[in-house]
């Protein structure tokens, strides 16, 4: 199909993350996590967002990741990364200044 990534969801049908990622969704206007209940990754990358951006952990239905505005993957190789469609549909490409100030605070140092 031409994706970089998939999103796996837990046997509840909940959000888990990427194949090799944390994802992050713009709901409602929040930066939105799945919750490490669901079996969401403790990741560094992860925890540097929530506690620098803020944002909530959620359970994550599948229907919340066709409604989001934007999205974006974390981790300690690629660190933020925008997800630029899901399921072809394109989304905003929000999370610019998140980016930023992860690269600046990590390897500006």
């Amino acid at each position: 199909s031409g994706a970089g990534e998939a999103l796996l969801f837990n046997p509840a049908g909940a959000l888990v993350g990427a194949a090799m990622a944390n994802a992050f969704l713009l709901l409602d206007g929040v930066w939105t996590t799945p919750a490490r209940e669901c079996g969401a990754r403790d990741g560094v990358v992860r925890a540097w967002v929530l506690e620098a951006v803020g944002g909530r952990e959620e359970v994550i239905d599948p229907e919340m990741p066709r409604r989001c505005r934007a999205a974006f993957l974390t981790n300690s190789r690629i660190g933020v990364r925008p997800v630029e469609a899901i399921d072809g549909r394109p989304l905003e490409l929000a999370c610019a200044s998140i980016r930023r100030r992860y690269h600046d605070e990590v390897f500006s140092r």
